[in-house]
């Protein structure tokens, strides 16, 4: 069976996986009263996750 590329902009469901797990653990974050800045350096960290998977993938 060969893989079929994802249409661009599609998310594969590794991506959307990990993509719902960073918004769960945001979420508990600000439930938990948590700085702003430890969110976003959280996000940083999952956009450099998710280049490094696109660069894998190409």
């Amino acid at each position: 069976m060969i893989a079929q590329p994802l249409p661009v902009g599609r998310l594969s469901d590794l991506h959307l996986a990990h993509h719902r797990t960073c918004m769960r653990l945001a979420r508990q974050l600000r439930d938990h009263g948590e700085s702003h800045a430890r969110q976003l350096q959280l996000a940083a960290t999952a956009r450099l996750y998710f280049a490094q998977l696109r660069a894998i993938g190409d």
